[in-house]
């Protein structure tokens, strides 16, 4: 369940319900464990949004760079080949998915929960 602490007794542990708004209370013996929300981190939020922003883009970039290669009818200085056209996709997409994903990520924000120790019972 998840609600606002609004205070604890002897033997029960009360919050706030959002959906139906009430008061509920629970018996600290049928308590597990309680956790205490420390809000959003942005951070956290783009290192993990960039990491798999980086992975999307680095597939998909591989991927259409090895499926849309055409072999070239002739060569001046450099000719590409499957493997460096699937090379430059995954980089230039990989790069590009990693910035979009970095800025979606501090947009969101990742929770952080803390554990909060229980009385002994």
């Amino acid at each position: 369940m998840t609600g606002v602490f609004s205070g604890v007794d002897t033997d029960s542990l009360r919050f706030l319900t959002s959906s139906p708004p009430a008061v509920k209370s629970l018996s600290l013996g049928d308590v597990r464990s309680l956790k205490v929300s420390k809000g959003r981190d942005r951070s956290s939020g783009a290192l993990k949004g960039g990491f798999r922003g980086l992975a999307i883009g680095a597939v998909a970039g591989g991927v259409f760079g090895a499926v849309s290669y055409e072999e070239p009818e002739s060569c001046f200085i450099f000719c590409s080949t499957r493997t460096l056209d699937a090379f430059f996709g995954a980089f230039f997409v990989g790069v590009s998915g990693a910035a979009i994903g970095s800025v979606y990520g501090a947009i969101k924000g990742r929770d952080r929960w803390e554990p909060v120790g229980l009385p002994s019972r």
